[in-house]
């Protein structure tokens, strides 16, 4: 009977700690059609005076307004309401994104300026090499061993007389042909060699020092003292034969008349001991050989080169038809005020024509590509410097830029 009795009090016991879970109160599920019913009639009336309304507006007004319902519409459904749902961005990923991006940008832009800078140097090394003859070379080394091998034996004014006569008359005036033919009249415009012609006959130019420059101690007063060449204590009068002083009415020209710069149309010509300017007194060769031998032993006759005279230059042009060069000579012969010459020669030689045939087409095509490369680097570089301003010019390569972009204009301008 006691285990009866417990079994019944452990089953009451269960029942009351297990909770009988109550019915929800709510409308009845008839009330949901009720619900749509009402949902569909706002609907319904509200779409019903809307479009009342809108018969009043006609027909314009109303279409635009549709339009303008439909847009908002759509970006509402279709483009803010999806953003929304987007995830956040992640500052950490957008940093290292940024850092790739700045790297590859940084790293294009200097692949980019070394190629440009590659085609740059390509274009100005085709421009150097091909503007330049081989045969250059060739003509430059005959008018060297004819005219400048033997100006070192030159001394003093007596020997340049002799080298006048020895070297400088037979390599400048043409005698005979290969065959021992003489040459016609038209010939004498040929160097010894008859490859090149003389555009005009040689020149001497003489630049001379005024007496009274001579600064000398009190002690060797007395002593004749003639000063080094400077351009402040050139010489610039006129003179008669043997620079004697001229007269009131001497009117001779040649010379013995100083003639400056601008009427030689001369430049500056630097020597070994001083540089020089681009006047002085002139004395044009003749023609023919004889013509000039008698001249030049005038001049010896009368001291043209005495103790005053600081440079004696000879001066001519040459032209090689064949290969289309032209050579400027300035031979120079320099005084010191011991009365001892110092020989310093000259010879430039270039093309005179550069863009005959297919070398010269090839000359101007690369020189357009150099000049349209350097209107670029220019244009680039003035970018770099707006945006830079004063750190730009602190730059050391953007200073170096600058040269040559300077330089580049500079070889434009000249050649």
């Amino acid at each position: 009977m006691e285990c009866e009795v417990d079994e019944e009090e452990k089953d009451d016991a269960v029942q009351s700690s297990v909770e009988i879970p109550r019915k929800k109160t709510g409308l009845p599920p008839w009330c949901i059609y009720i619900a749509w019913f009402l949902a569909f009639s706002v609907a319904f009336a509200s779409s019903f005076f809307v479009v009342l309304y809108s018969l009043e507006w006609g027909y314009k007004k109303s279409e635009e307004w549709f339009t303008s319902f439909a847009m908002s519409f759509l970006q509402s459904a279709f483009v803010f309401e999806p953003a929304k749902k987007l995830p956040k961005e992640n500052k950490g990923r957008l940093e290292v994104a940024r850092n790739h991006r700045e790297k590859q940008i940084r790293m294009n832009r200097i692949i980019y300026e070394t190629l440009s800078l590659l085609a740059f140097v390509i274009v100005l090394i085709v421009v150097t090499e091909v503007d330049r003859d081989p045969n250059a070379f060739y003509l430059d080394k005959s008018l060297r061993g004819t005219f400048v091998n033997g100006m070192d034996k030159v001394k003093t004014a007596q020997d340049f007389w002799k080298w006048t006569e020895a070297v400088l008359l037979p390599g400048v005036y043409f005698n005979t042909w290969y065959n021992g033919a003489v040459g016609k009249r038209a010939d004498r415009l040929h160097l010894f060699d008859t490859v090149a012609y003389r555009f005009q006959p040689p020149r001497l130019r003489q630049l001379r020092v005024a007496p009274g420059h001579c600064k000398v101690d009190s002690s060797v007063k007395s002593r004749k003292c003639i000063s080094g060449f400077s351009w402040n204590v050139q010489e610039s009068g006129d003179f008669s034969e043997g620079w004697r002083p001229r007269g009131p009415e001497d009117n001779s020209t040649g010379p013995w008349t100083f003639r400056p710069a601008y009427q030689l149309k001369g430049l500056p010509t630097f020597g070994q001991l001083a540089t020089y300017p681009g006047g002085g007194y002139v004395s044009i060769m003749k023609k023919s050989k004889m013509s000039t031998m008698k001249k030049l032993e005038e001049l010896k006759n009368n001291t043209w080169i005495d103790r005053y005279t600081r440079a004696v230059m000879v001066e001519f042009t040459v032209y090689a038809e064949g290969s289309n060069l032209l050579s400027s000579v300035n031979l120079v012969f320099e005084m010191n005020t011991a009365g001892a010459s110092v020989p310093y020669s000259t010879i430039s030689t270039y093309r005179l024509f550069n863009y005959e045939g297919s070398r010269g087409i090839v000359v101007l095509v690369f020189q357009m590509l150099f000049v349209t490369l350097l209107v670029y680097v220019t244009i680039r570089e003035w970018e770099k410097a707006r945006k830079g301003k004063a750190k730009y010019i602190q730059d050391y390569w953007n200073a170096l830029e600058i040269a040559t972009i300077v330089g580049g204009f500079v070889a434009v301008v000249m050649y």
